[in-house]
C-alpha cells in the first residue's frame, strides 16, 4: 500500500474526536425518549396507547429525519479512524466480534419479546411465550442484501426490530471496505482532496443532500429506521470522507446556521404534507405519484441538511466547552474525561438493551387509566433507569456478557 498524503490523513493522526462522541452517546440516550414517543404517535409500533400525540408525533417524525443518518455518518467517520490502526483483516475481525455477536446474542434473547407484547396487546392471543419463542424462529432463505433469510409465510414472525443498525452497519462497513481501503491510498486521496476543495466553497457541502433525496426519491423509504437502506450507505461513505480531510469539518462548521435555517420550514412543510396524506390513508414513503416522490425527495436534502446543522453548531458548541474544560480546573477535566469514557463504553450495550425495555414496561403502562404525558414520562424515565442499571451490573462487570454485548475486554481500574 502506497502512503496516504498528508493533507487526507491528518485527521487519522489526531486523537479520537470528542464532539463525535458525545453526539453518538446523546442520540443513543436520546433513543429511549424516541422510542418511547412512538408507544404514541400515529405510526404503528409493537407497543400502542389508545390515545395518540400529535405532539409526540412531531417528535418521532423530527428524530427519523436526522437520528439514523447522524449515527451512520458517526460510523463513516470513526471507521476511518479505525483502519488507520489496523490492517484489513484484523478490522473485519474486530466488527464481526463488536457488531455481528450483540445481533446474535440480542436476536435470542432481546427481539422475541418485542413480537410477543405485540401479540398480547389482541386479548384473545393467549399463547405462553415458550410456545411462542420456537415460532419466532420460523424462517426461509430469502436474498435480499444484506438479508438472506425472511419470516417463515406461515408465521411472519421472524425479525429484528432495532437490530437491524448493528446488522446493517456491519454489512455496508464489508461491502465498501475495498473503497474505504483504496481512499487511504495517494490515488483515492486525490478524490477526498478534490470533494473537500469544492465544499469549501460557499454553500457546497448543502449540495451534497441530493443523491440522498435522489436515492430516497427512486427507491422508497423502507421499514428500517424510516429510510431507504442505500440512504445510510451514502451517508456511511459520507461520513468515512469527511474523516479524511479537516476541510469538510471547517465547512460543516462554517454552513450549521445557514443548514439550521434552510431545515425549519423544510421540516415543516415535510411534517404537514406527511400528516394531511396519512389522515388520507396515503403514505408518501412509497409509491410514485408526483408528490410521494417530490416529498421523499424533500425529506433526503433535510436529513443532510439536518445532519450539518447538528454536527456545525453542535460541533463548535462542544468544541468551545472542551476548550474551556481544559483550561479548567484539572480535577473537573478529569471527571468528564471519565463521564465521557464510560459513556463510550455503554453506548452499544445500551442501544441492545433500550428498545426491549421500552416495550416490555410500555406494554404494562399503556393500560393505565393516565394521560398520555404522565404515561409517556412515566415509561421514559422508567425505561432509562432500567436500562442503565441493567448495563452497570449486568453487563458492564463480567468478561462474558462484555463479549456478548460486543464490549472490549474490562482493563484494570485505575487509581
Amino acid at each position: 500500500m502506497t502512503s496516504v498524503s498528508a493533507q487526507a490523513t491528518q485527521p487519522s493522526t489526531q486523537t479520537r474526536r470528542r464532539d463525535l462522541d458525545v453526539m453518538r452517546a446523546v442520540v443513543v440516550l436520546g433513543l429511549v425518549f424516541f422510542h418511547s414517543a412512538r408507544i404514541f404517535s400515529f405510526d404503528p409500533f409493537y407497543v400502542s396507547n389508545d390515545q395518540q400525540s400529535l405532539v409526540l408525533s412531531a417528535f418521532v417524525a423530527l428524530g427519523v429525519l436526522w437520528g439514523m443518518p447522524l449515527m451512520f455518518l458517526i460510523s463513516g467517520q470513526t471507521t476511518w479512524f479505525s483502519l488507520a490502526s489496523r490492517n484489513a483483516g484484523q478490522f473485519v475481525l474486530e466488527r464481526f466480534q463488536r457488531l455481528m455477536i450483540p445481533v446474535l446474542f440480542g436476536l435470542l434473547v432481546f427481539v422475541p419479546p418485542h413480537l410477543y407484547c405485540w401479540l398480547r396487546a389482541d386479548p384473545a392471543y393467549q399463547e405462553s411465550y415458550l410456545k411462542f419463542y420456537p415460532r419466532f424462529f420460523q424462517v426461509v432463505p430469502k436474498f435480499d442484501f444484506p438479508w438472506f433469510i425472511a419470516a417463515h409465510p406461515s408465521s411472519m414472525l421472524f425479525e429484528v426490530a432495532h437490530l437491524w443498525f448493528l446488522y446493517y452497519l456491519l454489512a455496508f462497513t464489508l461491502l465498501l471496505l475495498p473503497l474505504f481501503l483504496y481512499l487511504r491510498r495517494d490515488a483515492g486521496a486525490k478524490w477526498i482532496t478534490r470533494l473537500a476543495s469544492f465544499c469549501e466553497r460557499p454553500g457546497a457541502i448543502l449540495v451534497l443532500g441530493l443523491p440522498v433525496g435522489v436515492i430516497e426519491a427512486a427507491l422508497q423509504s423502507e421499514n428500517y429506521g424510516g429510510w431507504n437502506r442505500y440512504a445510510y450507505l451514502l451517508f456511511l461513505v459520507y461520513g468515512y470522507l469527511m474523516a479524511g480531510d479537516p476541510r469538510f469539518a471547517r465547512a460543516i462548521r462554517r454552513h450549521g446556521l445557514l443548514a439550521l435555517l434552510l431545515v425549519m420550514p423544510a421540516t415543516a412543510l415535510g411534517f404537514t404534507l406527511y400528516a394531511r396524506a396519512a389522515n388520507v390513508g396515503v403514505y408518501l414513503g412509497r409509491g410514485y405519484a408526483l408528490g410521494n416522490v417530490l416529498w421523499r425527495g424533500l425529506k433526503g436534502v433535510g436529513a443532510w441538511w439536518s445532519v450539518v446543522a447538528i454536527l456545525g453548531l453542535g460541533g463548535r458548541w462542544l468544541q468551545h466547552r472542551a476548550d474551556g474544560w481544559q483550561a479548567g480546573h484539572p480535577s473537573s477535566h478529569r471527571f468528564l474525561d471519565r463521564v465521557l469514557e464510560y459513556a463510550n463504553e455503554a453506548v452499544l450495550p445500551f442501544y441492545v438493551l433500550h428498545e426491549t425495555v421500552v416495550v416490555v414496561i410500555g406494554f404494562s403502562i399503556v393500560k393505565w387509566q393516565a394521560s398520555v404525558w404522565v404515561k409517556y414520562w412515566t415509561i421514559s424515565l422508567v425505561s432509562l433507569g432500567v436500562t442503565l442499571a441493567l448495563y452497570e451490573f449486568l453487563v458492564r462487570r463480567t468478561a462474558v456478557t462484555r463479549f456478548l454485548f460486543g464490549m472490549k475486554p474490562q482493563r484494570p481500574a485505575r487509581y
